[in-house]
């Protein structure tokens, strides 16, 4: 479903939800939920593909798979 950004260019944008949508540079520092939030705008909004959204939102590649499905 998804496209495979360069990383570079995936975090770039990934940092970028975080700041506007949480006020937070990464996913690091954001709880469970906003993790889930993060993941969703970027499958939906990005269409990033799931495994690089497991590595940016440090969520397991397979619970991501059943959320976002």
């Amino acid at each position: 479903h998804g496209i495979t950004l360069e990383d570079f260019d995936a975090r770039k944008i990934s940092e970028s939800v975080c700041m506007s949508l949480f006020g937070k540079k990464t996913a690091r520092w954001l709880d469970t939920n906003q993790r889930l939030a993060l993941a969703r705008k970027l499958y939906r909004e990005y269409h990033m593909s799931i495994r690089q959204i497991a590595k940016l939102s440090r969520i397991p590649e397979t619970e991501l798979r059943n959320y976002l499905k």
